[in-house]
């Protein structure tokens, strides 16, 4: 929040203790830029996707998620509703 620019390669995981709907809602009050938004099961399989644009009220996802993949709006198309995201920890 707050960032008026976005880094096209930065990214964010939002991780929660357990899945679901509402823990893993979010808001853009005080965004600035539209971000690509992607909820993930436990399996880190894509229930939704989205492209949220600045100062919208809120976005939940309709399936049970536990984490929230925020990207720059560029990425919207990389992965789409089943696929599996793989996080690599090596550069």
């Amino acid at each position: 929040m707050g960032t008026r620019t976005l880094d096209p390669n930065f990214g964010i995981v939002l991780a929660e203790s357990k899945a679901g709907v509402i823990n893993t809602s979010i808001h853009m009050f005080f965004v600035y830029t539209p971000l690509a938004v992607f909820w993930l099961d436990e399996n880190f399989c894509v229930v939704h996707k989205v492209v949220a644009k600045p100062w919208d009220m809120a976005h939940i996802s309709p399936r049970s998620a536990k984490y929230v993949l925020e990207l720059h709006p560029d990425h919207i198309d990389r992965w789409q509703l089943g696929d599996t995201i793989t996080f690599n920890e090596d550069r």
